[in-house]
């Protein structure tokens, strides 16, 4: 299998503990990459390792993370170079122990070493280590909050063009502008803050489903923006270019692209209102200089769009590439020599996209997320490409929160499906796997926590392992460690060759 291989000038170290097993043995450094966003950070505090002491399927792999004495071990031959942060970003490195988490960011002194979180990194650090019997060194890049469609977005992703026939290919449903339209009795407007419609001050409230469509009460109107008056305070939209408005998830998302369609297509916008009783249907122009203001704004909106997308993304390899072009830095035992191998890489990330109803539409159709998928297949592509490691190790830690998800499904369950995917690619059969991390939920805690009669065992059970919300897996110490080994086993299946068809 090809790896990529790299040796650097050699820097002579005088230090005993330079000298290791791999050094011994001519074997260039395993070079692990974790990536992802607020699980791959890590949200599990020792508070929980109680808890997972106290459970028999857990006691084996607590003993290799805790020594005698009830403290984290610190693992002197396994090396961590872990960035996360927001716009001040934070490195971390050290020798593998309680820490690289997700409170990386502010200074552990000041927040007090309780608050020093671990992710899956303990799990597969340890686990790789005791699989290779050899020194490795993790490059960890995380960050909270981040998807895969914007954040992390692949470079060689353009656009997605869905297949015909494809459940993104086919046209929403058409809403007929009904002929008559009259407000229920006791209609009162609505009160408060709308979405913005693109041309501010222009607001809109989205009303419940009334003669088949979804209308669109006028909060606030632009003044001299628009000939004549189109929009007004109190109008009803319910129709815009010859069809009803349908339920959307975005009003300003629907405004602007209709604006920005107008624009490109020589403004051709017409508007279907109901106003004093009557429905009308009038065509929208701009006042002179409006398309020329639009046309800025556009143009800014897509500027910004390229600099916003794979913002993360080229975060992520920019650290990657400065810690391996100073590897020494990072780990002390590194001998220039022998060189680095990238040995795998870990993608464990997907709530906000899971949660992205604008972006996927059909969250809760079969093939709703099969957009996550084709980003996925660059995303790995990608990555390959720029490290020049072309059948390096990749493994997708599925998102299992709520746990794995059988038939019928939900959206998680489609959206757990649409991550798994591309490990089915026959371009990528035999060095991509899926890890289904709902393995790992804690089913017994999720049940205690949703009882309402708890003993006092049940209290005590939820005392020693519920440390956070569930999208962070209740900030289970016992379920971080598990999946962080199962990432590691995943790795030494592909290695092996014994992946399973």
């Amino acid at each position: 299998m090809h790896r990529l291989l790299k040796t650097f000038t050699l820097i002579t170290m005088a230090a005993a503990s330079a000298i290791t097993c791999a050094s011994a043995a001519g074997k260039p450094l395993k070079v692990y990459i974790l990536v992802g966003q607020s699980n791959m950070q890590g949200q599990a505090q020792k508070w929980g390792m109680p808890g997972m002491a106290a459970d028999t399927a857990y006691k084996e792999l607590y003993d290799k993370i805790m020594d005698e004495n009830g403290e984290f071990r610190v693992h002197e031959n396994i090396h961590v170079a872990a960035l996360s942060g927001g716009e001040s970003p934070t490195t971390k490195s050290g020798p593998l122990t309680l820490g690289f988490g997700g409170e990386l960011t502010g200074s552990p002194e000041a927040k007090g070493k309780n608050a020093l979180r671990f992710g899956p990194e303990l799990g597969f650090g340890i686990t790789m280590h005791e699989q290779l019997n050899e020194p490795i060194l993790i490059i960890k890049a995380a960050w909270g909050g981040k998807n895969l469609n914007t954040d992390f977005r692949p470079p060689s992703a353009g656009k997605w063009t869905p297949p015909e026939g494809h459940v993104d290919a086919k046209r929403g449903p058409v809403f007929p502008i009904p002929k008559t339209f009259e407000l229920p009795a006791d209609f009162t407007p609505p009160t408060g803050r709308g979405s913005h419609m693109q041309l501010r001050p222009m607001r809109g409230i989205q009303l419940p489903k009334m003669h088949g469509i979804y209308p669109l009460y006028i909060e606030s109107a632009p003044e001299q923006m628009f000939e004549g008056e189109p929009f007004r305070v109190g109008d009803i939209i319910i129709g815009i270019n010859g069809n009803g408005l349908g339920e959307s998830p975005s009003v300003k998302k629907g405004w602007r692209n209709a604006y920005f369609n107008a624009l490109e297509n020589d403004w051709m916008l017409s508007i279907t209102r109901l106003r004093d009783g009557r429905i009308e249907t009038v065509d929208v122009d701009l006042v002179e200089g409006g398309r020329a203001n639009l046309a800025r704004e556009k143009a800014q909106r897509d500027a910004g769009r390229k600099e916003v997308l794979g913002a993360y993304y080229r975060e992520m390899m920019k650290h990657v590439k400065t810690v391996l072009a100073d590897i020494k830095s990072y780990c002390p035992t590194y001998n220039p020599e022998q060189g680095y191998e990238i040995a795998g890489f870990v993608w464990f990330q997907g709530w906000n996209d899971l949660s992205d109803a604008v972006t996927y539409p059909n969250y809760d159709k079969p093939g709703g997320y099969d957009q996550y998928s084709w980003l996925l297949s660059h995303f790995i592509r990608d990555v390959r490409a720029e490290l020049n490691a072309p059948d390096m190790p990749f493994v997708i830690g599925v998102l299992g929160v709520g746990g794995y998800q059988n038939p019928p499904y939900d959206k998680t369950g489609y959206f757990q499906q649409a991550m798994a995917a591309p490990a089915m690619c026959p371009e990528f059969k035999g060095n991509v796997v899926a890890v289904q991390t709902g393995n790992y939920w804690d089913e017994k805690l999720e049940g205690l926590l949703g009882k309402k009669d708890k003993t006092p065992e049940d209290e005590a059970y939820i005392k020693q392992n519920s440390f956070n919300r569930s999208y962070h897996y209740l900030g289970s110490a016992k379920t971080f460690s598990r999946i962080g080994e199962a990432f590691a086993n995943a790795i030494v299946k592909i290695d092996k060759g014994d992946l399973d068809d």
